[in-house]
């Protein structure tokens, strides 16, 4: 199994909608103004990125990954059309036959998320840092529904530089992060007590490292793509199936 973080904030999975709290009413533009609408070459359509107009305000709204039957609000204002400066938006689409809401509450620049802030997904995962032009870049924190947690650094969307992933079962890794891989040097603890601490590479387990399994002992030495081949025999697997390692 490799494992990989680069998932986590994609899309999004069916799931009932977050409960919603009431907005404050729109400010359209700083005169109160209604907006003129984006050029049509630029709306959002199914399958292309694009902008979405707020029905009431006229505000404009980025939608990197449009859903059929999109609609979004924008509490902020939004002077030349694209929502900017503090507010809330929200984008509310059907979901498995279910009506589901993805939230940002945060500064925005141009339409899109913009300095600190929070993300909630339709899901009930929730993100709480830094954004750049609607992605996840800079230091925050990602917590999934399930329990898991990643703390640490964001590269356009994905987990990338020093971080540690933190699974529900208790399981952990802190380490280096490439497009959402495990990468660069890294320690994974086991639940159970088993421990790996060396090179990652791709998310495997790749270069020099050690691995204490806490029945058979350690095993020290050069890592392939997750597996451990010593002279006497012994493998070892790390982000493999044992069966990959043979």
């Amino acid at each position: 199994m490799r494992f990989s973080l680069s998932c986590l904030a994609a899309a999004l999975i069916a799931a009932p909608a977050l409960a919603q709290t009431s907005l404050p009413p729109p400010i359209a533009s700083a005169a109160g103004e209604r907006p003129d609408p984006p050029p049509e070459e630029e709306m959002a359509t199914d399958g292309r990125a694009g902008w979405v107009v707020d029905a009431e305000s006229g505000c404009w709204l980025w939608a990197a990954n449009p859903l059929p039957e999109l609609a979004v609000t924008w509490s902020g204002s939004c002077p030349e059309g694209p929502a900017e400066g503090q507010g809330r938006g929200e984008w509310r689409f059907p979901l498995a036959g279910q009506p589901a809401v993805e939230r940002f509450e945060a500064p925005f620049r141009n339409g899109r998320a913009h300095g600190r802030g929070i993300h909630e997904y339709a899901t009930g995962d929730r993100y709480e840092g830094e954004f750049r032009d609607g992605q996840h870049h800079g230091e925050g924190t990602l917590e999934t529904a399930a329990g898991d947690r990643y703390t640490g650094e964001f590269h356009e969307g994905v987990a990338q530089g020093q971080g540690r992933f933190t699974w529900a079962d208790g399981s952990r890794y802190e380490g280096g992060f490439r497009e959402g891989l495990f990468h660069g040097q890294g320690v994974f603890s086991w639940a159970g007590g088993n421990r790996y601490e060396g090179a990652f590479r791709e998310g495997f387990a790749h270069g020099e490292g050690e691995y204490f399994h806490t029945s058979q002992g350690w095993f020290r030495g050069e890592w392939e793509r997750g597996c451990f081949r010593g002279e006497d025999g012994r493998t070892a697997w790390v982000g493999r199936d044992a069966e990959d390692c043979d």
